[in-house]
Parts: C-alpha cells; structure tokens; sequence
C-alpha cells in the first residue's frame, strides 16, 4: 500500500513539473512579451526580453502564443516537446486591417487646418509685430536662425549604432531551428561532444561574432568562424581536463 503510495505521488509530481521551454522569433529577430497561454491547463506566460519563454505543460495540451500584428500561433504538445527546447517562429498578421489604438485622430478638412493657422498666425503678428517687419536686422535674424537650424541639424545626426554581438541565447536557437547548423553539424563536423553543446555557445558568445553573420548571404563565413572557434574551443577543453587529470 505504501508502495502504491509512493509511486502515486511521484507520478502526479512528475506530471505537474513537466513543461515546454524555448525561444519565440519572427522574421527579424526574438520577440519579447509574446502572450502564451495553456488552453488546457489555464496558465500564463510571457516571453522575456530574450524571446525565452517556459510554461508548464502535458502531452496534448493546447498552447496559444498570440501578441499584437502576428497571426495566432497554436502548439499541440507533442512528447519531444517536453524533452528539449522548441522554436516558435511568429507571422506577421495577414489581415486586411490592422486597428492602431492610444491616439485619437481629428476629423478636420485640410481647408480647414488652414484657416485655423492662419488665424493663429494673424494673432502672433498682433502679439509680436516686430518678428514680423521687413527689415535688415530681421532678415539677419532669419539667416543665422536658418545656419543655427543647419548646425543643429548636424549634431542631431545619429552616431554609428553600437555592434551588436551573437548571444548565447542566438546560438541555441540557430541550433534548434536551422536546418544546416544541427546537433549533428555541432557533434560529427566542429567535433563538440554532446554534452559540452551548451558550454560551446557560452565560448562563442565570448568571442563577440556580430549580428550580421547570422544572415543567410554570410553563412560561408559563419562555417568558417564556427571550424576555427571549435578547434580553439577543443584544444582549451582538451588542456583544462589535462590539467585536472
């Protein structure tokens, strides 16, 4: 009876603790703060700034991922869902009309914006005439107002944007969704044990590679970056179990 006992309880434990994890993207990039719902079980979640999201789950369960301009996404665990971490990659929505609310619109004719300016710029003449009069010292007004606008207008110029680096998080998912770059390119090509998989990211997101060789015309260039990188990766790995040996 005890026996009985136990194991009930291991496997209702068991049952509860299982769960999907993994990465929401769309065309461009991670998303954060996708909405996920389990229908089944009623939970929530939210996506975190790095796309990652868990949740917990059972086999069958019926998972919403749904956020404002993409398409509703909708995963039916399935049992190797629950053994490693999934990609769910978002579409933009397809409908005709997208609703853009937090601002209300004036419904006022072209014509009638007119008047209301000119209305208010009759009022400023009243107000202040002397902006307004021909004269040398207002058109030398207008001209350094205009190089003062030009020289603001430099400075306001956008410096170069910062590099943006591969994390390791971009790593483990280029893993889990390309078809090329695989567990099995990782294990048989680069030569990178299985286990050692996750630690491998962490040395590469070390390594600082920028954003733009995840793009598809750089992918010779990112094989050769990951045989190198592997190779180096392999030799620090073989020496620190020598060392420790």
């Amino acid at each position: 009876m005890k026996k009985f006992l136990f194991l009930l309880i291991f496997s209702s434990i068991s049952t509860y603790a299982q769960e999907i994890e993994g990465y929401v993207y769309d065309a461009e990039g991670r998303v954060s703060r996708v909405r996920i719902h389990n229908l089944s079980q009623d939970l929530f979640e939210v996506s975190n700034p790095y796309g990652y999201f868990r949740v917990e789950a059972a086999v069958g369960d019926t998972v919403h991922f749904s956020y404002v301009a993409y398409d509703l996404y909708e995963l039916i665990v399935q049992k190797q869902d629950l053994e490693k971490k999934i990609v769910v990659e978002l579409k933009f929505s397809t409908l005709d009309e997208v609703k853009i609310t937090g601002y209300r619109s004036r419904n006022t004719a072209v014509e009638d914006l007119d008047d209301e300016l000119a209305s208010q710029i009759q009022k400023d003449i009243k107000k202040h005439p002397n902006y307004y009069r021909t004269s040398k010292g207002n058109i030398g007004n207008i001209i350094q107002s205009v190089v003062d606008l030009f020289k603001r207008d430099q400075t306001l110029e956008p410096a170069d944007p910062e590099p943006e680096f591969i994390s390791v998080e971009d790593f483990e998912v280029l893993f889990l969704r390309d078809d090329f770059f695989d567990e099995e390119f990782l294990s048989q090509e680069l030569g990178i044990p299985k286990e050692n998989h996750k630690l491998f990211y962490e040395f590469l997101a070390l390594q600082q590679l920028e954003y733009y060789y995840l793009e598809k015309l750089n992918k010779l260039d990112l094989i050769e970056k990951l045989y190198n990188y592997s190779e180096k990766y392999m030799d620090w790995w073989n020496s620190t179990k020598s060392k420790n040996n």
